[in-house]
């Protein structure tokens, strides 16, 4: 501190340095003092000039007596009782031997407050320096293979009895079950029928009937039921189309109904056939069903017995169901015979929509659904006629309704009436009289079979009554 703000120095740092002089002071002879630092001398210069002190006892007492806090002016350094400083400081001993410290022992309590982590993670060193190989190829390795020995030991597996304990309850349910298997794979039994003497001559008398009622009025001739003369919608769309056809137009006619039908098929296509040869159309048949080719030589030997009709061409089958349709209605030249597309009934044509019109003859709704989806919008517009048998009629009406088929002709019924309006006797017209005979006999008979069957059960029941009378 400069000279001039020694003034300044507070009473009680004055004492602290007149006591920090008389203590250096009474220092021990045989001590070497040290020198001072540079630092130390700096400071001392810093602090300001003392009046030396003699005595250490005035020194401490003047520390003392200087002012100090309310809380620190109680004490003295005889009310402290400090104790000397080499008593306070007592000898360093020697640095004990770590070999010769034993371990203390704890309470258990303090044993019990040991993280369990450090417990495992400690028996587990040990467990892990334990397993460490000594001899062979795994020399050095630790915890390779198991050190107990008879662990890898080979032995003869235990013999186990195969026979079950089973109980009375499991015994029984066993052979419940060996009874359902075995009622699953025997017949049932069924009891014989009691047989009638009367049954076979019964049969032989209806068939003889039906044989009658329907052959008679074909050997005579007959006109003797009449025809109905209220057409739908269907048949008189129908007919106007053919109607509408042109002298010499082509026509595509579809033969796709089996032999088993030909009794109701052949005198309704006979009748839509008989129409168009009267305009000397060009008929090209075809046909998806292995014996239409066949059906179609048929119905034209029906018609044109003499052969006298040139205009007509068999295309022969038409394989691949939709497919092949689909590819027919696309390019209709890759169907039949080359020299086929060569002569005068098919000049001209090259595609589908080249023919007049398409009639398709058919006794199932699915190959009639067929040629309305792939074939129909083939034709641009040309017309689709259909001549179809009564059990098709549902499925295929809807087509119809949407004007996907701009005519139907269903059954005989429709082919009197179609007859009616064009022909004078046609071929439908000769077979209505055994048709109509031959349901209306069949009917009969039903009902007759119903009320003698009625009759019998009534008669057995009440002889059976008046046997447990008696």
């Amino acid at each position: 501190m400069p000279p001039e703000n020694a003034a300044e120095t507070p009473s009680w740092l004055t004492g602290i340095s007149a006591a920090m002089s008389s203590a250096l002071a009474e220092e021990t002879p045989g001590e070497r003092p040290q020198q001072p630092t540079a630092e130390e001398t700096s400071a001392a210069e810093s602090l300001p000039d003392a009046a030396p002190s003699t005595e250490a006892e005035p020194a401490s007492d003047a520390v003392f007596s200087m002012d100090m806090p309310d809380w620190l002016a109680g004490f003295t350094p005889s009310d402290l009782n400090m104790p000397p400083e080499s008593a306070a400081r007592p000898a360093s001993p020697a640095a004990p031997n770590p070999e010769d410290i034993s371990p203390a022992s704890l309470p258990s309590w303090v044993q019990a407050l040991r993280p369990v982590e450090a417990v495992i993670a400690a028996a587990e060193e040990d467990d892990f320096e334990q397993t460490v190989e000594k001899e062979g190829p795994l020399a050095g390795f630790r915890a390779v293979l198991p050190v107990a020995a008879g662990l890898l030991k080979i032995q003869r597996p235990k013999t186990y009895s195969n026979k079950l304990d089973v109980d009375n309850a499991q015994q029984e349910q066993v052979a419940l079950l060996e009874n359902l298997l075995a009622a699953e794979t025997r017949a049932r039994e069924i009891p014989p029928r009691q047989k009638n003497s009367a049954e076979r001559p019964l049969r032989w008398a209806i068939a003889a009937i039906l044989l009658l009622v329907t052959l008679i009025p074909l050997a005579l001739g007959s006109r003797w039921t009449p025809i109905p003369s209220l057409a739908g919608a269907d048949l008189n769309a129908f007919a106007s189309t053919l109607a509408s056809v042109e002298n010499g137009a082509p026509a595509l006619i579809v033969v796709d109904y089996q032999p088993a039908f030909a009794g109701e098929m052949e005198p309704l296509a006979q009748s839509a056939l008989r129409e168009l040869m009267k305009k000397q159309a060009r008929l090209a048949f075809v046909s998806t069903s292995p014996t239409g080719s066949l059906m179609a030589e048929r119905l034209m030997a029906q018609l044109d017995a003499q052969n006298n009709y040139p205009t007509s061409v068999q295309l022969g089958y038409l394989p691949g169901g939709a497919a092949g349709i689909q590819v027919f209605a696309s390019d209709p030249t890759r169907v039949g015979r080359g020299s086929s597309w060569k002569s005068a009934t098919l000049s001209g044509i090259t595609h589908l929509e080249d023919f007049a019109v398409a009639l398709v003859l058919t006794d199932a709704p699915d190959e009639g659904r067929l040629w309305v989806e792939q074939a129909a919008p083939e034709l641009r517009g040309k017309p689709l006629l259909m001549v179809i048998s009564a059990q098709a009629e549902p499925m295929l009406r809807p087509y119809f309704d949407s004007h996907q088929i701009q005519g139907l002709m269903v059954g005989l019924n429709h082919g009197a009436i179609f007859e009616q309006q064009f022909l004078s006797d046609g071929p439908v017209r000769q077979a209505w009289d055994s048709f109509n005979l031959g349901l209306l006999v069949m009917e009969t008979l039903i009902v007759v079979g119903g009320l003698w069957a009625l009759i019998a059960a009534w008669l057995e029941k009440r002889a059976a009554e008046q046997e447990g009378a008696y």
